[in-house]
């Protein structure tokens, strides 16, 4: 789907639905076509707002409102002021419903960590390999260091065996 839409669709169906179910819902609270229900939440309404003005309820006030709305319907500014009301909410439900189906299922999740396992595994394996190579190259110059220590070895020996040997063979050719 389609980023956003969820929001879109909750907007929509918030707005229209708002609309809609508004005389229901003013009805149930109480603001009938035929004036305020008795023992209703709209009856407790009237009385604070009685009481905080003297006596009577303010031209205006939300009380004289809400009987207005219940009693001819919704005008079409009260309308749209339901319909935004309701949009907002709904886009809000749609936003969530939105992130929630972007996330991941579970499969996914694990076969993401096993990708990840796999790629740590061969990360290890060529890092071993590494070791080992790095190993192999250190035994072989060592190899080589002992053998270049003994050919000098050797070499110098002879070299003074054979300089020994030279220096002789002069002194006795000069010293008869």
């Amino acid at each position: 789907m389609k980023r956003g839409l969820f929001t879109i669709i909750g907007a929509a169906v918030g707005a229209v639905g708002t609309v809609a179910l508004a005389p229901m819902a003013l009805t149930m609270a109480g603001f009938t076509s035929a004036g305020i229900a008795a023992g209703s939440m709209a009856a407790s309404m009237m009385s604070s707002a009685a009481i905080a003005n003297g006596g009577g309820v303010a031209a205006g006030s939300l009380v004289a409102l809400l009987q207005s709305a219940g009693a001819a319907g919704l005008s079409a500014g009260a309308a749209a002021v339901v319909a935004s009301v309701g949009a907002a909410a709904g886009a809000v439900v749609g936003g969530a419903a939105d992130l929630l189906s972007r996330s991941k299922s579970p499969s996914e999740v694990m076969k993401r960590r096993k990708t990840m396992k796999i790629r740590k595994m061969m990360a290890m394996k060529r890092r071993n390999m590494m070791k080992r190579s790095n190993i192999m190259i250190r035994k072989k110059m060592m190899k080589s260091i002992v053998v270049s220590a003994v050919v000098n070895k050797i070499i110098t020996k002879m070299h003074k065996k054979y300089h020994k040997n030279a220096t002789l063979k002069i002194f006795n050719a000069l010293n008869p």
